[in-house]
């Protein structure tokens, strides 16, 4: 493992050196000398000396980071000259190349350390060869040696200390029972991508999840089992999560992910994706478990961590009030819905009609579809002589029909060609999750003709296979509204079939992808709306 490089820190202790070196030496002339000592070679090095302590001292700053290694290697070449002008090779002013070892094995990277070793193995073999001991060989060894074992040394210390900083640094950022980042670790890292997105003007998502009902689990299994779920949840959320996400567990049975360059319709798949991946995995477990999520994106929902995490708390929240096991993205809806009195039915049902028609806008660049449907829906109901009430129901259903749409992508809604296996896949599953958004008591009629709305008498429709007379009328409605809007309008991947055309497919499709009647029923009731419009 190589060493930080520091340039200030080693400057200043290299000063410190270069300032004791050159004090020692002086020191060492006025008590004793060698009588072959070359007393002013010897000043002289001890004024170099202090010299170069006082450029690493005070002037730091304009010294580059190649500039510092460069001194250290300056000081073996004084240390080499004090022993050469010292008249012996066999010098105790040899000593100081450990002090250059212990500095550079410190500060310095391995090799750079072996590197500033080997300038003054040279270095000191050139004296040796010019004033040699009486066993020169011997000393070199000596002296090299204790250099090279007190940096070696030095440096594996300095390692072992940094594994247990880091160590301990990493225990003060992980979950000890999940292994993913705690709380303060996550908020650091939020805070980073939050600058960064202000700086690059991309959006970034927040998603906070809560495990529905953990409790039951410590209540029936134990805490070694809800500690062992937890885990399993947070491997879930490792492997279904995209690689460039974090993922954190910030509470209790609470988890948060941080989605770079995601809004709020990529952060609501990646929800999704996750949620059903949970629900799939402790699916057969002795308590199953579902998990909720909030979701909040930067700049939309909030110009910074606390607000963003805030919103999405809120909106999770609100997942938990709309019967859990969802997927909530924040707005302004979400928080009149947590008023005192909690969401009243109005509001929620505002919120998905609200949702309907963003999501015609993302879809066709207008707000038509989802009416057109309904209109259509209601049209049928009246020539099928149902009640008012129902005939609004209806109505209603028809503009909500394509609410579950939020949970499929723009890649697979605005594909131009065919869709492929796995895509199909990923367009069936738009239903159940309209049903999902539509779980209070009093859309219990709503839910079930929009999940049933893909359905087909023949029995090969989504989700369920139902044929016949299980699908609800109000259902069969649905079915023909809204392929004959989608046949008389114009789509990514067609134009427009025209009214004609669109009529003579719902004929050939009665009584096998519509029903015969509710088929029926619609034709008659455009002719006679086209033959009063004629006649006006």
């Amino acid at each position: 493992m190589e060493a930080a490089f520091d340039r200030k820190a080693m400057a200043r202790v290299l000063s410190w050196f270069y300032f004791a070196g050159a004090a020692i030496g002086l020191v060492s002339l006025a008590l004793a000398r060698e009588p072959s000592a070359n007393v002013v070679g010897l000043l002289g090095v001890a004024a170099a000396t202090l010299v170069a302590g006082v450029v690493l001292r005070f002037l730091p700053s304009r010294i580059a980071d190649w500039g510092v290694p460069m001194f250290l290697a300056v000081g073996t070449l004084l240390i080499t000259a004090a022993v050469c002008f010292n008249g012996r090779g066999d010098s105790t002013y040899a000593l100081y190349y450990v002090w250059t070892a212990v500095t550079a094995f410190y500060f310095l990277p391995r090799w750079q350390g072996l590197l500033q070793l080997a300038i003054a193995a040279i270095a000191y073999a050139g004296v040796l060869t010019i004033a040699p001991p009486s066993v020169p060989v011997q000393h070199w060894l000596i002296v090299m040696g204790t250099a090279m074992v007190a940096g070696l040394l030095l440096a594996h210390l300095r390692e072992r200390l940094e594994r247990i900083v880091r160590g301990a640094t990493n225990a003060a950022r992980i979950d000890p029972i999940t292994g993913l980042l705690n709380r303060r670790a996550f908020q650091e890292h939020f805070d980073l991508e939050v600058e960064r997105s202000r700086r690059t003007e991309r959006p970034v998502s927040v998603l906070v999840g809560d495990i529905d009902s953990f409790k039951t689990v410590n209540e029936a299994l134990g805490t070694e089992a809800g500690d062992s779920a937890l885990e399993t949840l947070a491997h879930d959320l490792c492997k279904w999560k995209r690689r460039i996400d974090l993922a954190a567990r910030i509470g209790g049975e609470e988890f948060a992910l941080l989605l770079p360059e995601s809004d709020e319709r990529g952060a609501f798949l990646v929800a999704e994706r996750l949620r059903r991946a949970v629900q799939r995995t402790f699916a057969d477990t002795g308590v199953p478990l579902t998990m909720s999520f909030g979701i909040a994106t930067f700049p939309d929902h909030g110009e910074d961590p606390q607000l963003l995490l805030r919103a999405a708390d809120q909106a999770l929240y609100a997942a938990k009030h709309m019967g859990k096991d969802r997927s909530v993205i924040y707005s302004a809806e979400v928080v009149e819905m947590l008023g005192p009195k909690g969401a009243s039915v109005e509001m929620q049902l505002a919120t998905v009609i609200n949702l309907a028609e963003a999501l015609d806008i993302r879809d066709s660049g207008t707000a038509n579809h989802s009416q057109a449907v309904a209109q259509y829906a209601a049209l049928m109901a009246e020539e099928m002589q149902l009640d008012p009430e129902r005939i609004e129901r209806v109505r209603l259903a028809g503009v909500l029909h394509d609410v579950g749409k939020i949970g499929v992508s723009d890649r697979v809604l605005n594909k131009p060609g065919p869709l492929n296996e796995d895509e199909w896949k990923e367009m069936r599953t738009h239903p159940e999750i309209a049903a999902r958004l539509l779980s209070r008591p009093e859309f219990d009629d709503l839910r079930a003709w929009i999940l049933a709305h893909h359905e087909r008498p023949d029995g090969r429709g989504y989700p369920h296979g139902l044929k016949g007379e299980e699908i609800p009328i109000e259902a069969r409605i649905l079915a023909v509204a809204d392929a004959y809007e989608a046949m008389t309008a114009d789509r990514v991947y067609r134009p427009a079939l025209g009214e004609h055309a669109a009529r003579a497919e719902l004929a050939g499709g009665a009584d096998e992808q519509f029903d015969g009647a509710v088929v029926q029923a619609f034709l008659h009731a455009l002719e006679r709306e086209r033959q009063a419009a004629e006649a006006a």
